[in-house]
């Protein structure tokens, strides 16, 4: 008896269509013996066709999900840098035009001052107007200066938050 005629065993654990069909697209198992197989514990190779589709649809479905996970997770990258820059736009021209925004509720305090207090802008020199402005509305003017170096500080620190994120894109 020489080596190719001598009787050899397998064992096979779970599907076996589906080892026999594994082991023959990779080679290891020759097709006849694949067949044979087939044929001992009675399965079609119409069968064997169709659950190689299913598994080739289930890689592919796989292959899909893992796609649109990673899309998904750039998608809402990108979104989220985009809000951030967004944000830190706004921050920036509100910040340059802080010098303004304070002159101009000032001056909506200083011209409520007057009506409050029924001056007449045109019978005071100047100085004398802010004389009697600060008279009456030094404190107000104090809580202006307080609110707008407390908000000058919030928008600051959380400009130093979005640049770090800014430094943190992929």
């Amino acid at each position: 008896m020489n080596k190719k005629d001598r009787m050899r065993s397998i064992k096979l654990e779970g599907d076996v269509a589906s080892i026999a069909e594994e082991l023959s697209s990779k080679r290891i198992l020759s097709k006849t013996l694949s067949e044979l197989l087939r044929k001992e514990y009675g399965i079609s190779f119409e069968d064997d066709l169709l659950k190689s589709r299913m598994n080739d649809l289930k890689r592919q479905s796989e292959q899909i999900d893992e796609q649109l996970s990673q899309l998904t997770h750039t998608i809402n990258r990108k979104e989220s840098q985009k809000y951030n820059d967004q944000q830190i736009s706004n921050l920036e021209t509100e910040l340059n035009n802080w010098d303004i925004l304070q002159r101009k509720e000032l001056q909506m305090v200083i011209d409520m001052t007057y009506l409050e207090l029924g001056i007449d802008k045109s019978k005071y020199a100047p100085h004398q107007l802010m004389s009697e402005i600060s008279k009456a509305k030094g404190l107000i003017r104090i809580e202006i200066h307080s609110k707008f170096a407390k908000r000058k500080k919030e928008i600051l620190k959380e400009l130093e938050i979005r640049y770090d994120e800014r430094e943190n894109y992929e």
